[in-house]
This record gives C-alpha cells, structure tokens and sequence, in this order.
C-alpha cells in the first residue's frame, strides 16, 4: 500500500496530493537549461511564509483586485490591485494542513483544509480591503479541493473522508449552504461540472469519470475511462464544452486532451509535454483559446489550444531552480479582470505576471500527393524555435510562431521530406497546404518454418526493424510486408516455443523480395497456461499481499500498474503475476507490501547445452514512493537452488512487456540443476510494486538470416546506419569489395566493446544487421553516443582496415531522426587495428548536429548567427558523415556543441605543446600553424582522420576564423599515388582557410602541408 508524503517546511515540502504512478522521486534530476520565460513578464514576487499551497483571486466591483494563496497554518489575502506592490490585507488561521485550496462565488471566498478537523472557512469580501472571516461550515471535517459551478451556485468540495463529495448550494445561501447531494461512488480529486454534467479526475483509480447530474441527488454514469500512466488530477472544460483538459499528477505525467462530445466514449486526442523537461504538471485552467498551466517546477505554462490536436507553448515564466520532482509551482489563477495571473510556488510564495502574447499560427494541411488523401501522423517541425506538431486524422496540424519568416519541415515514414515556407504576422493565421510524395516501395513476403521437418508456424511476430511495419505470420507461417520504402532492413522474427531470429533483407521498388525464416524449437518453453512445476511464494518471504500467482491478470491504473493481458499472443490468457484484484479495484489492492515474494522456477537439465540463452517477458511497476530498496531481481543458480548468481537488477519502473535475454554461461557453468527464480519486493517506505513474467524460454542463439543475393556488388569496404539517432533499434549495411574476416562490435566513446554483432569470415557485398540498443549480456544501454565499428583483418595480401560511425542511442519519446543515413567511406588504417576512442572534443565535432541535442561534459549548444546577429536560415540539405561536421559556413543554423572556455594563457601553452591526453583516449597531433597565420590558437588535431571545421581561438565564436582539413598529399611511392581525403569542405569567402593533415595515428615521415 501507499501513503501520502507528511507535511513539511520549507526545504522539504510535501507534493499537492498522492500521485498514483511515479518513475520515482527525484527532486533535481539534471535536465537542459532552458531561458526563464517566455512571452510573460514578472510584476511581483512575495515571498512571507514557509509554505505555500493552491491560489485563486477576487476582482471586486471597484476594481480591487485579491490574490488569496494558502499556507501551512493559514489563507493569505494580498491586494494585487497594483500589481508590482502586493500588499497584505488579511490572514487567517486554520489547522496545520499542506492542502489548501480556495474558490470565489459573488463576494464570498471559501478554503478547504485536509488535515483540519473544523471544515470549510467562509470569508466575506465585501469590502475586498478588509476581509471578514465568517466562519467553519461543519458539513464535512476536512476536504482536499473545491470547484464552483457558476451556472448553478454549487460548490464541490472533493476528497472528503469516506471518498465522498459534497456539493453545496452556496448560490443558496453562501454562508451556510444547504447540501445537494453525496457522491461516494469512487475518490474524487478534483471536478468540473458544466449543464448538469460533472467531470470527476478520479486520481487513485487513474481513471476520468463522467457522471449526469441533471436530475439531483441522483448521479447518473456516463462513463469511467481509465488509461495508461493516469494519475487523473484535476480537469477543465473548453468554452465549447466539447474538449475536457486532464493533468496527470506523476512522474512524467502532463497535459491530455479529450474529445467528450459522447459523453459515455471520451477519446484523447492529444497531449503535451514540455519539450526535453521531465517535469510534472499540477493543475490546468481554460481561459479562451489559452490552457494556463501551474507545472510544478516548470512554473507557469501557457499554451494555446486553438488546434486542440496540436497544443502550442506560447509563454512560460519558470519560477523554481530545479528540475524534477514535486516543488515549485502548485497552482494558478488566470481569471483577473486586469488580465493578470497568479502562480503559488511552494518554496518562494505568490508571483504576479502579464502575459504579453508575440505570435501568429501556422495552419496546414497535408496530403498524399498522388492521390490527393489526407495524411494523419506527419511530423510537422520549425526547428529554430523547437516547435513540433503532428497532423490529425484529416491531415491538418498547427504551429504556433514567433513573427518572421519561417521554414517548416515535415516528414513521414514511407514518404520523401518536404520543407515549405511561411512568414508569420503576430495576431493572425498563415494557411499553407503540403503534399508529400510516396517513396518507391516494395514487398517482403515469404515463410516462418521449424527447423524440424519444415512445417509453417502460424503467429509468429515479425518486425521490420526501425520502421512501424510488422505483421504476423498465418496459416501454414506465411507472411507479406507491403509499402516498405526502398532499401536495407533487418527482420525480426519471433515464436513463443521458439525464441527469435533476425535477417536482413534488401527491398526493391515495385519488387516483391522473397525470405523464409528457419527458426529452432527452444530447449524449454512455458507460457504459462498450465502447470509446469513453479513454485509460487518460498519460505522467507514475508510479502503480506501481492505473492506470486498464475493466472489472467487484472489491470490496474488502466493497465499502466498491473497489465491487463498476458504477453502470449491468443488464445494464451495466463501468466505469473504479483497478485490480483476484482476487476475495477484501487491501483493499490493486492500489490506487493511489506517484503519479498519469489517465483521459483523447476530445475533443469542444461549439461551440453553451450551457448543457452534464458529468455523471458518482464513487467515491472514501481511507483509512487518508489525507492532502491525496492528492487527486481533476477537470480539462477547452477546446483538447484544452493547458491544464486544475479543476472539482473534494477528498481526503474518498467511497467510494460519487456523481453530479456541472459546468456547463462556468462554467469553459471550449465549442469542437470539450473533453475532461476523472480524476486518482487516492497521494502522500506511504502510504494507501489507490481510484477509479471511470462513465456520463459531456455533456448540456443539463432544466426542472423543470410543476406539475400540479389544485392548489386560493393566497391568499397562502407558502412550506413539508419535510422539514426536510434530510439529501439537500426539497420547496419555493410558493403565489402571482397571476401574477407570482419569484426562488427558496438563501442562506447570510451573504446570499450558493448556488442559483438559480427566475427568471421563474409562474402564479398552487402550485408545486413540489426542493434536494438541492448549490450552484449540484452541489458538496455543508456542513451548517448556509441560507435558502430568494423574492422577487417590484415592477410598476406590485405592491409586491414578499420572504420567506424557514430550512433546517438535516444530513449526519450521525442527523439529525432536524421533525415539521411550517416554515411562515411573507410580510410585505411596503417596497422590494421580499429581507431582510438574519441576525445571530448572529436566526440562533439562527429556528432550529426542536427540530430543532437547533448553535449559532452563541460561542452555547451551555442546559437550560430550572422554577421548581424539574426539567425541564419537552416539548410535542408542533411546527408553527411556522422565523422564530419555540419557545414555551418554555408548557412546553417545548426547549434554545434562549443569546447569548455580554456584560459588564454593555458591555451598558448596547449598551442606551443598539446596536452597528452589519458592512456584510453587518443594521442593528439602535434599542432602547426599553417604558413603565413602566426600566434592563432587552435585547438589540438586528433586522430581517426576526421575532416573537422577548428575554430581559430578556443570556445570562442567568431565566424570569420574557421580551419579546414581539404587533402593530405604523401610522398611519392612506387606503385602508390599520392591520396586525398574522402570529402572537401570550403568555406566561402575566408580567407584564413588552410589545408592541414590529419593522420591516422602518428605523424608520417615525408608528409607534407598542402595548400
């Protein structure tokens, strides 16, 4: 079970409420620095007490105008009537309660007190200057929040104990109003009610109710919406009442937007949150075409729903420091007369802003441009202001931009990418229709066989790697892929009873490109439909509730706690499961409590069984509260059960089907008495621990499929990649002129090997492979830069080579994608071993600009802009080496990552004598300045043979000085000419361009400059 956080003061501030599913909680995780505001000015900051809670505000007929904030022992009453010199008017005491939240009706205001036992507090605002407490109504003790129905002179008072609401006819007899009606139903959190119908933000339950009240006392219901990741906090109608706003009170939880036209099938038709932000929203109002946000440590958040598909950021004011976690802003008034807007931030008190509105929209339509249907699902961008949309169901999207002049991008999976042009006027729409045409495309079809005897396997999972497309095999195992775009894919195909495979494919357009997949029954397979030995729960335990059963689960938190459904594709229904519950009960019944529960497997027999892979499903909720001590483990032992080896283990909430993959040697000699067994476990403070495992497999490693043979012959040894950035997983396509041994590995920036994707011998051509971000034992790799490596070993005849590409690894929901491979030739290496790992300042250098939006530790993004300061207009143009950098001297605007400020007397002494780097990084090149350009700084030449853009003094920005690596040339040898680098660059009109060389390892005898 869960409990709310206690109050506490100042530093240590308690959330506005329990949230239902947390990531965790974190208070400062670290995320990109962003300006303060937006479009919004500060007029105030009062800062009196030690803790404040919810706002609202009074404007009075004779234009006074209130903001009234709660504290911890109190409600403040300030005069914002001047709205730069707030003023306190009146104080008054409650019971000690983190929780207070205020509403206006006529000229009266009420609070809520959660923790008071005296009620709800009446003030009256006569005379706005001198407010009047008039008194506790008694119908309830406590409650956590309060909504006014203007149109009837109700007031919802939600959260009461017994998770009751009581509405309360204050329009009646606003100092002691008579009571309405009782809802007891389920936990409200928080309500809107509008025409007789109430809209209920059932937290606990993650869930959105609608309920009739046309006909009090009696609650008619409508419908009961639970969703993944609800944590259904507060919510607001538009003014057509057509779109209900929602918060989701969690970690990572944000904006949601439902269409409630059917009162009985609300559908959510968008979301928003902030962009690179890991922040948690709190409460949501509608104001107009605007939804005025309090976003806990984001601060205010103003976004513009005109599209109610396509929410657009218009303002924003950060109050709080931090980034993460429950402090800082709790709410927001938007509703003064002046226009003003109130914000209560927990740790710094009451703040006062203007919003000063600066933008026009962009409204388009996109189309298919062959047959003219709309296309829903294009990714709508303007890169220089980050702003993002995705079309609807009918094509349409909207952007919301500064005034100028704009290049917008668009782009979809299976058609070519389009730019088009609009110029902005602040106030107004600018209309603009695309059409995208469709790439070349082609086929896969073909067969999913055992390995015994040939038959088909119907069900089998197959996965176009990188792509959404995927389908599943049928009778006798066939299967056909339509509309894949042109080129290389890997396949990935999978069987419960017989692991997976991969193969790589090549499509051709207009083409129907035929593959079978051969796949091997696993050693052991259990699904978990019928008994096959476990034992569920073992001595030692001590878990209270959620001890291991099999059966159907049951979803909880809409599915996002505890899953609805097995992972075994139907007519499969079982699985273990920590528990379960009746259907429709609390996120916190029957969840794991109060210590261990363990699933432990039969033993079995795996002597002779090199190369065993355990396979399995993971779903793992730990929530609200969650902390490292409440960790998922994973355990196998080779002697039945006398010693344990941990194979994984983590406390990251992971509530969805995972599929994991232990290579058992790599942690157990194999004998006759394996067995492993699943730990779930809630220790120390209370939180919410869910846990499930199904189809558990012991299986033997399946090569990738043979590369098809209708692929055209390779030139040269070339790597590509795509997509890239990766977000689950990418192509690899690696042609080679000859028959020859590769090694194709995955490293970090450290040099270190995470994956092994290739060793031996290969056929002369090309040849496909797939990484799904996963290291060598199936463990998920952090996001950042890794290195996709190729090396191709030295013979008597060959010198090796070695050539590698960078991969930018993003797990974020929002991570980009290039617009084009990342390709580069392979210059050859003079010994035949694989590069150094890159420095920090190669490691910024080789990233795709365009596609990165970290930098290394000490590095930051700096804005290009033109000799006038403005901003330069983006190229389109976006096919370049991953070991190059984006031309910016042609015009980009890219926002390349700048070196750490080095002091200038430290970097003349860099100049004269480059620093040695550590033993695991690279050996720098010893520095020359070019002929005729004494006394220029540049930073050190390093190795790999990067052609890279210098600046001409370190960390600075100045465009006009720029060094360009153009060729190398070599002495004369016999049979040998001289050679030149794979690309040239130029920069147009700088004449402090140099030619300077760049060598592999060490500087070569008998090189030379070369202009």
């Amino acid at each position: 079970m869960f409990s709310c956080f206690p109050g506490a003061r100042r530093r240590a501030h308690a959330i506005g409420t329990c949230a239902i599913v947390l990531g965790g909680f974190g208070l400062l995780d670290l995320a990109p620095v962003q300006a303060q505001s937006h479009n919004v000015t500060l007029l105030s900051n009062r800062d009196a007490y030690d803790f404040h809670s919810g706002v609202w505000g009074y404007s009075a007929p004779n234009g006074v105008e209130l903001a009234i904030i709660g504290t911890d022992l109190g409600v403040s009453f300030v005069d914002v009537t001047i709205p730069t010199a707030p003023t306190e008017v009146a104080y008054f005491n409650h019971a000690e309660s983190i929780w207070t939240e205020i509403r206006t009706f006529g000229h009266y205001a009420y609070w809520s007190n959660e923790d008071g036992a005296a009620g709800l507090g009446i003030v009256d605002l006569s005379d706005p200057l001198n407010p009047i407490f008039v008194g506790f109504h008694t119908a309830f003790d406590s409650c956590h929040s309060l909504h006014i129905d203007t149109q009837r002179g109700w007031l919802y008072c939600n959260g009461c104990a017994g998770n009751q609401t009581f509405i309360l006819d204050v329009g009646a007899n606003p100092t002691n109003p008579p009571t309405v009606a009782v809802f007891s139903d389920y936990y409200v959190h928080d309500s809107y009610s509008r025409d007789g119908i109430s809209y209920f933000a059932a937290i606990f339950d993650g869930a959105l109710g609608i309920e009739d009240f046309t006909n009090p006392p009696t609650f008619t219901r409508q419908s009961f919406t639970q969703y993944p990741g609800g944590a259904t906090h507060n919510c607001w109608l538009t003014d057509d009442s057509n779109y209900l706003l929602t918060t989701d009170e969690t970690t990572g939880g944000h904006l949601k937007i439902w269409d409630v036209q059917d009162l009985t099938a609300p559908q959510q038709i968008s979301e928003y949150a902030i962009p690179g932000d890991g922040s948690i929203i709190h409460n949501v109002y509608v104001k107009g075409n605007l939804a005025i946000a309090s976003w806990y440590t984001a601060g205010l958040q103003i976004l513009d729903i005109t599209d109610v598909f396509n929410p657009q950021r218009v303002g924003y004011y950060d109050t709080y420091p931090g980034t993460a976690g429950y402090t800082g802003a709790w709410g927001v008034y938007p509703y003064a007369q002046s226009g003003n807007i109130y914000i209560s931030d927990m740790e710094t008190g009451l703040y006062v802003f203007s919003f000063q509105p600066n933008y026009g929209l962009v409204r388009g339509t996109v189309t298919d441009a062959t047959t003219g249907d709309p296309l829903p699902g294009v990714v709508v961008e303007e890169l220089l202001e980050s702003r993002t949309a995705t079309t609807d169901a009918l094509g349409r999207f909207t952007l919301a931009l500064e005034p100028g002049s704009h290049t917008v991008d668009l782009s979809l999976f299976a058609y070519a990418d389009e730019s088009v042009s609009a110029t902005v006027t602040a106030g107004q729409t600018t209309n603009v229709t695309v059409a995208l045409d469709r790439l070349p495309a082609g086929t896969i079809s073909g067969f999913v066989r055992s390995s015994l005897g040939g038959s088909g396997l119907a069900g089998a999972t197959l996965t176009v790697l990188g792509t959404p497309l995927g389908t599943t095999s049928g009778v006798g195992g066939a299967f056909s892929v339509a509309n894949v775009p042109e080129g290389p894919y890997t396949v990935d195909v999978s069987l419960v009873g017989f692991g997976s495979r991969q193969g790589g494919i090549h499509v051709v357009a207009n083409r129907t490109v035929t593959r079978d997949f051969v796949l091997n029954p696993s050693l052991i397979a259990d699904n978990a439909e019928t008994d096959q030995g476990w034992t569920l729960g073992v001595a030692g335990d001590g878990a209270s509730t959620g001890i291991w059963i099999r059966d159907d689960p049951v979803g909880t938190g809409g599915g996002s706690v505890q899953p609805e459904d097995d992972h075994t594709p139907a007519p499969g229904t079982k699985c273990f499961v920590t528990g379960n519950c009746t259907p429709g009960c609390n996120t916190s019944e029957n969840d794991v409590d109060n210590g261990r529960t363990t699933l432990l497997s039969p033993v079995y027999s795996l002597t002779g069984q090199n190369g065993a892979i355990l396979q399995y499903y993971r779903w793992y909720c730990n929530a609200v509260n969650g902390n490292g001590s409440d960790t998922w483990r994973v355990e196998v032992s080779s002697n039945g059960g006398t010693n344990w080896t941990t194979v994984e283990q983590f406390t990251t909430n992971k509530p969805f089907w995972e599929r994991v993959q232990i290579p058992l040697q790599s942690f157990i000699t194999l004998t006759n008495n394996v067995r492993v067994r699943f730990l779930a476990q809630d220790l120390g403070a209370s939180s919410l621990v869910e846990a499930a495992i199904d189809d558990v497999e012991i299986l033997i490693p399946q090569a990738p499929s043979d590369v098809p043979t209708e692929l055209p012959a390779a030139t040269t040894l070339a790597l590509t990649i795509e997509p890239n950035p990766v977000r689950f997983s990418t192509a690899l396509r690696l042609a080679l002129p000859t028959r020859q041994p590769v090694q194709l590995s995955i490293v970090d920036v450290q040099g270190r090997v995470v994956r092994r994707l290739q060793t031996g011998l290969l056929e002369a051509g090309r040849h496909d492979f797939a990484w799904d971000g996963r290291d060598q034992a199936g463990r998920n790799l952090a996001q950042g830069l890794y290195f996709a490596r190729v090396s191709t070993l030295r013979t008597s005849q060959r010198e090796g080579h070695s050539h590698q590409v960078a991969i930018h690894l993003r797990r974020g929901p929002d991570a980009p994608t290039c617009r084009a491979p990342l390709t580069s030739a392979a210059a050859p290496s003079p010994d035949g071993r694989a590069p150094s790992p890159l420095s920090s300042s190669a490691l910024a250098q080789s990233m795709c600009y365009r596609c990165s939006t970290h930098c290394p530790a000490g590095w930051t993004l700096k804005r290009r802009t033109a000799g006038n300061g403005t901003r330069r207009p983006r190229r389109r143009t976006h096919a370049h080496s991953a070991l190059e950098p984006h031309s910016d001297d042609l015009g980009s605007t890219a926002e390349p990552c700048l070196p750490p400020r080095i002091p200038r007397s430290r970097a003349r002494r860099s100049h004269r004598r480059p620093a040695t780097p550590a033993s695991s990084g690279p050996r720098p090149v010893r520095e020359r300045h070019p002929p005729g350009t004494p006394g220029r700084l540049q930073p050190p030449l390093w190795d790999l043979g990067l052609l890279r853009s210098q600046r001409g003094r370190v960390g600075d920005c100045r465009h006009d000085e720029f060094y360009v690596v153009r060729k190398c040339h070599r002495p004369s040898e016999p049979g040998r000419g001289s050679e030149l680098s794979p690309r040239v660059l130029h920069l147009d009109g700088d004449s402090n361009v140099w030619t300077l060389c760049l060598l592999e390892q060490r500087r070569r005898r008998g090189w030379t400059w070369r202009r």
